[in-house]
């Protein structure tokens, strides 16, 4: 998706990033819970801010009160101009959808118009997440639901598994400043803050949301022998596409330059390089684990579901 100041690539941030794995992203009985919270059954128009392939619509469009209508919103136009999958989807669960190509700075639609306005992992690629959020109240009607589902992706590097069952405090450390380093930078140049989701709350109040509510996603992605699951299989797709890259989920140029915006001393482009490679070669490390049988992990992760009353 690209809906304010991020530059993606053609490819389209969604497809290149997560692939199969995006499929799995949630539990379904987790998302009927929050359906009842949410008591989505009493609302019909729903507006997917940052669409994408629409995969958090397309979960959230079963609950709607029939007939129901969904707006897929997103600044590429290649997600913009739709595809025939979500068309199918959609017209199956009885759904009108439109896809428009529009700016979650300037959402290009009336005040008051949508029951709910929703984004999925949209707001931490954005500059200015207040400025998308106040957009995203304009356009929630009175009594409408604004519902953000945001990661606290730093949280990732301390998740362990049978690879670095054995590793030492420097390694794990190192590990760590790497990522903090790349999400400092990455928000230093106005590509937004890949950890937002831990200020949602706060950011709901600032543009005066009501009853708000914060939950936090129960999907795990347990990984190990014979690994057979549908999630595992579309993960160690993901990762074996990974390794034939070279690169694993970032691209080297960019990391680099997130790197450069937070510090150029030639220390931390040396720390930079060293930890590109171990990253690297932990990614090769699993897959040789895979096919041995031998790699397991509890794969947990931190994702927020943060919603709000206008």
């Amino acid at each position: 998706m690209r809906t304010g100041d991020t530059n993606m690539t053609d490819k389209g941030h969604s497809e290149e990033y997560f692939g199969e794995f995006r499929d799995f992203w949630w539990n379904k009985d987790y998302i009927d819970l929050l359906a009842k919270r949410w008591d989505l059954n009493s609302y019909s128009t729903l507006l997917d801010v940052g669409c994408g392939l629409c995969h958090w619509s397309k979960i959230l469009c079963s609950y709607l009160k029939k007939p129901a209508k969904v707006v897929a919103l997103d600044n590429d136009p290649k997600w913009a101009k739709g595809n025939a999958n979500a068309r199918d989807y959609f017209c199956k669960q009885k759904v009108d959808l439109e896809f428009v190509e529009g700016n979650a700075y300037q959402i290009p639609f009336s005040d008051d118009s949508f029951d709910i306005v929703t984004c999925q992992t949209v707001l931490i690629h954005l500059k200015d997440p207040l400025h998308a959020l106040t957009e995203m109240k304009r356009v929630l009607k009175k009594g409408g639901l604004l519902i953000c589902a945001e990661p606290n992706n730093i949280a990732g590097t301390l998740i362990r598994s049978s690879l670095d069952e054995e590793e030492n405090i420097e390694e794990i450390t190192e590990r760590t400043k790497f990522r903090l380093i790349y999400e400092k930078g990455k928000k230093k140049i106005g590509e937004g803050d890949s950890s937002f989701g831990d200020f949602l709350p706060g950011y709901f109040s600032k543009v005066g949301l009501k009853e708000i509510k914060v939950y936090q996603s129960d999907k795990c992605l347990p990984m190990y022998p014979p690994y057979n699951s549908p999630e595992e299989i579309a993960l160690v797709k993901t990762l074996n596409q990974w390794v034939d890259n070279n690169e694993g989920p970032f691209d080297y140029e960019q990391s680099l330059q997130y790197f450069k915006a937070v510090n150029k001393d030639e220390a931390y482009i040396d720390f930079f390089n060293r930890q590109w490679r171990k990253n690297i070669e932990e990614i090769k490390l699993i897959n040789q684990g895979i096919d041995r049988e031998k790699y397991h992990m509890a794969g947990a992760r931190i994702m927020y579901v943060t919603s709000g009353m206008k």
